[in-house]
């Protein structure tokens, strides 16, 4: 929806443009060169986690964990602690948070190799 008030707007998504997006996602990430577990974070109906997390994951073969319906940061970093998340899919917020957990160091995240964000650099 535009704010409140407007009327909804669709974006209109391709096949191609989907399954391009993911191939190009995964690559960028190097999800290619080993085999790689992705700690979702972020809601599946935007399309960081629709397609930069589930279908990316699906196309290179890497295990998908979610750890909790909504986002907790101590059920992140347990999931990457048990699970040896390579990758975190999160919002700045969320990175933020889980730093905050982790301030004691009780979690092992030495597997992560890699997190992705999006936000707007205030440059």
């Amino acid at each position: 929806m535009q704010g409140t008030t407007g009327r909804p707007k669709a974006a209109m998504l391709s096949h191609f443009n989907l399954v391009n997006n993911a191939y190009l996602i995964g690559s960028m990430l190097g999800l290619h060169e080993q085999n790689d577990s992705i700690c979702l974070n972020v809601p599946l109906v935007h399309c960081y986690g629709c397609v930069g997390g589930t279908l990316t994951a699906a196309m290179f073969g890497a295990t998908l964990v979610m750890p909790s319906p909504s986002f907790k940061a101590k059920a992140a970093l347990e999931a990457i602690a048990e699970q040896r998340c390579t990758f975190i899919y999160g919002t700045p917020t969320m990175y933020i948070d889980m730093i905050k957990e982790q301030q004691e160091g009780k979690y092992d995240v030495s597997s992560v190799r890699k997190g992705t964000t999006v936000a707007f650099l205030n440059l």
